[in-house]
């Protein structure tokens, strides 16, 4: 695999490994080639938090990659395909992000916080500490109308608090894709 960890799969996925934006919002987001492991606890997923810290705690990385792929016949067959890195949760550092599609930002997502407000997370090293960053995070929320409450996360996350149901919390995450990787 070019990877010399222990590989762990999230069974019956069909993607190729963590992208940087819900890959329902942004048909075409692009996928990281690393991540630390604060970074995936943060931005959530279908790996599960208990799991990432267990293996943050032993210093063990994880590798997410396509473990299945629908065939011509709309059924799941076996596909792991050698040129397909994936994504890699690690201890990180600055030289690691840099294979990244933004090495300043690892991703964007979101999740229900009420009943018309969502979460809105964005990631990536050092974040707090970047101004351009972080303009361009506050000028996408303004251009679509949602007023966030930033909550400074852990070193390498900031929450936003959005209000408006999952539309509107889907504009906002589009937004700041926008704003962040094109």
């Amino acid at each position: 695999l070019g990877y010399d960890v222990p590989v762990v799969h999230s069974n019956f996925t069909d993607v190729p490994g963590i992208a940087v934006v819900d890959p329902k919002i942004v048909s075409d987001a692009p996928y990281n080639a690393v991540m630390g492991h604060d970074d995936a606890i943060a931005l959530g997923g279908k790996l599960k938090p208990e799991v990432i810290e267990i293996a943050k705690y032993h210093n063990i990385p994880i590798l997410v990659r396509r473990s299945f792929t629908p065939n011509d016949k709309g059924k799941f067959a076996r596909a792991f395909n050698p040129q397909e890195k994936g994504t890699l949760i690690a201890d990180c550092d600055e030289r690691d992000y840099a294979k990244n599609p933004n090495p300043d930002v690892v991703g964007i997502s979101h999740k229900k916080a009420g009943p018309e407000s969502h979460r809105l997370v964005v990631a990536g090293p050092n974040i707090h500490h970047n101004r351009k960053v972080l303009a361009g995070i506050e000028s996408a929320l303004a251009s679509v109308g949602a007023v966030p409450s930033v909550s400074m996360g852990g070193i390498n996350y900031i929450t936003y608090s959005t209000s408006g149901g999952l539309e509107a919390a889907q504009s906002a995450v589009m937004a700041v894709y926008r704003a962040l990787f094109r």
